[in-house]
């Protein structure tokens, strides 16, 4: 999402006096992801790597649940 546009289209280290990042669904938008793995702040974080957090569903399963739980009830 981010990944085309330049400082002045995202977050970036000029925005603030100190900026820290922490990176979350980091990772291609095909796999699934739509964080940003890049660097864009002062410091920045990846726990777990940035991508995947423990005890989250991922955006695939997550879609599948809403579908099926989505109905009325009849």
């Amino acid at each position: 999402m981010f990944i085309s546009r330049g400082p002045s289209g995202r977050l970036d280290p000029s925005d603030a006096v100190f900026v820290d990042v922490i990176h979350t669904d980091a990772g291609s938008l095909l796999g699934g992801h739509f964080g940003y793995l890049g660097s864009l702040g002062h410091v920045d974080f990846f726990p777990n790597g940035g991508s995947s957090m423990k005890g989250c569903a991922s955006v695939a399963s997550a879609a599948v649940g809403a579908l099926v739980t989505s109905g009325d009830g009849e």
